[in-house]
């Protein structure tokens, strides 16, 4: 039998465990996004947040799974704002050069809001095995929801190009281009390495993703 669940100082006992998940959630990515994770523990991380190591694991069952769970919220959130971005362009009827602008500019945007998000997504993985493996893991979702939306939004005027597995693969393939090269890209840009303006570097961007798109298209075609 469940033990009865009672409100405690006007929160719910769900509301409570998702506050201190909440709290464990933003010291992670804190401690991951300064490099300082490797050398923490539950121990400490409960000592810092003054938690009983009980709630930590009412919600982890360990360090990986709240690193995991760290990564998979941003990578949800970045996928998240790139579609709706997407979808609100082609509610505008925008044309593909300005849909890759604005997607690009909305997701540029979000991860210099707080450079940390592109750090813990995509930096500080050379020496880490494991985060070599998260961040390949990042880079394929993003890369598969890309190629999916081009596979979609480039049919119509193509309705010669039937989702086939040559055309599916062509399309991963040119999405994980257009990925990693963003992804390396920016976090050049972000260290200074590339003296462009933002304004300027999303467009460079932007006119690449289309020019690759399209040779993709054609080489689509093609086959």
């Amino acid at each position: 039998m469940s033990k009865p669940v009672r409100p405690f100082l006007g929160q719910s006992a769900e509301s409570r465990v998702e506050s201190r998940r909440r709290l464990l959630m933003d010291q992670a990515f804190a401690l991951l996004a300064d490099d300082r994770w490797r050398h923490t523990s539950i121990a400490a991380l409960c000592r810092d947040l003054t938690l009983n190591k009980r709630y930590f694991y009412e919600s982890f069952s360990g360090l990986d799974a709240l690193e995991d769970a760290v990564v998979d919220e941003l990578t949800a959130s970045l996928l998240q704002l790139g579609l709706s971005s997407a979808g609100k362009a082609q509610q505008q009827g925008l044309d593909t050069d300005a849909l890759a602008r604005q997607v690009l500019g909305d997701c540029l945007a979000w991860l210099i809001e707080d450079p940390r998000r592109a750090q813990v997504l995509f930096a500080k993985a050379s020496d880490n095995p494991r985060a070599r493996q998260q961040r390949n893991r990042v880079i394929a979702q993003l890369a598969r929801a890309l190629a999916s939306f081009g596979l979609a939004y480039h049919h119509p005027g193509h309705p010669e190009l039937a989702v086939t597995d040559t055309h599916e693969q062509l399309a991963g393939l040119a999405a994980s281009m257009l990925i990693g090269g963003t992804i390396e890209s920016t976090l050049r840009w972000l260290d200074g390495e590339i003296a462009l303006s933002l304004d300027q570097f999303v467009d460079d961007i932007a006119h690449l993703w289309v020019a690759l798109a399209s040779a993709t298209v054609d080489m689509a075609v093609a086959r």
